[in-house]
């Protein structure tokens, strides 16, 4: 495959009220945990890119979240190449979010191809454990500078 270099994107940490829990959902293709994240679309700004991301993989829509802060810039991972990906890897800009409804407004299945089976509330300690090994570097990064950890 074509390596294109690294993707921009955002990655989301939607917190609950005592910001001590984050929205993780259970990947339908590999069972893995993630937050929301995806890639930056033509003409798309990185908010409104984010907040189509949660919509499209969690159903919240963006009267639901309270944006609280950001990452200065862009954190970087590398896919492996295991993978096949015709990306090295990823940029993302990450967001931190407060969750301001309730769980009924939460939706996996919103979007025409739901991306999560499930969701759960987990530490921020938890989502670094289950999530895949090449993104705990950078997913702790940004959380260190959000201030999570």
């Amino acid at each position: 495959m074509n390596k294109l270099g690294y993707r921009p994107g955002i990655g989301a940490m939607i917190t609950n009220a005592t910001r001590d829990k984050l929205l993780a959902g259970k990947k339908i293709i590999h069972g893995g945990w993630e937050l929301p994240q995806g890639g930056l679309e033509d003409d798309e700004s990185l908010i409104d890119c984010c907040f189509r991301e949660i919509s499209e993989e969690f159903g919240i829509e963006r009267n639901k979240l309270k944006l609280i802060s950001s990452t200065r810039g862009f954190i970087r991972y590398d896919i492996p190449d295991e993978f096949n990906n015709e990306w090295n890897g990823q940029d993302k800009k990450w967001f931190l979010m407060e969750f301001v409804g309730d769980e009924s407004d939460i939706d996996l299945d919103n979007f025409e191809t739901p991306e999560f089976s499930e969701f759960r509330w987990v530490s921020p300690d938890e989502i670094l454990h289950d999530i895949v090994d090449f993104k705990k570097i950078s997913l702790r990064a940004a959380m260190l500078e959000l201030g999570l950890i």
